[in-house]
């Protein structure tokens, strides 16, 4: 099991750093209406660059992503002496992850900024680079898990009487569905009388509130007449 933990912690910061490098390569190509194109890495589309005079658009949903995936990095990083960092690792690789297979799997253009462009004939992406990278922070996300698993494992057999996560999982499922049989449903009787009761006491807290609110501005207006 330390043999995991070990293989899974170091996997988690490979998986995050390499997700990382590749927004440093080519990323995309913009074709302009002359028939050139320039091609940006993730970083230049991130926070943006010019060409002959017009500035190509950041994209603040791939500058979020490379925040999130640097996040990720530095948590895996710092889960080698934080154990709490194994849980943030976690949380940052799951939402970059899914941010990124959407970017990958959606309209490219829709998280390009042009705004900025001048004679933007189209602009699409190169290669399969976000889908590399989503994959890449998947398997982050899996170590990450795996490790966590590992470490909790080694931790519970230590103690001795705790239980792992899983079995705090299915702890929990157990309560909640008893307590759930507990709950008296109303009959559909109950239901109706209640809902009319809400329905009533919504009525007359509104008219209660017009005729303040009619009262209050006729008393404002005589007020205003007189002075």
């Amino acid at each position: 099991m330390k043999l995991i933990k070990n293989i899974t912690r170091v996997l988690t910061i490979l998986f995050s750093a390499a997700a990382l490098v590749l927004f440093f390569f080519n990323f995309g190509k913009v074709s302009f209406a002359d028939g050139t194109f320039v091609v940006r890495t993730g970083t230049e589309f991130a926070f943006g660059q010019s060409y002959n005079g017009a500035d190509i658009g950041a994209s603040s949903d791939i500058l979020f992503c490379i925040i999130l995936t640097a996040f990720t990095l530095l948590f895996s990083a710092l889960s080698l002496k934080f154990k709490g960092s194994k849980w943030a690792a976690i949380g940052f690789a799951a939402v970059d992850a899914v941010y990124m297979l959407v970017i990958a799997c959606s309209m490219p253009l829709k998280f390009l900024d042009t705004q900025g462009f001048k004679n933007v004939a189209g602009a699409s992406y190169v290669s399969m680079m976000p889908l590399w990278i989503s994959i890449l922070l998947f398997l982050t996300l899996i170590s990450a898990v795996a490790n966590l698993l590992a470490a909790d494992k080694l931790a519970v057999d230590e103690s001795k009487g705790q239980l792992t996560i899983p079995k705090k999982v299915i702890k929990f499922l157990r309560d909640y569905k008893g307590e759930i049989k507990k709950i008296v449903w109303p009959g559909p009787r109950a239901v109706i009388k209640n809902t009319i009761i809400v329905l009533v006491m919504c009525l007359l807290i509104g008219a209660f509130i017009w005729l303040l609110d009619w009262g209050l501005g006729a008393l404002i207006d005589l007020v205003t007449n007189i002075g």
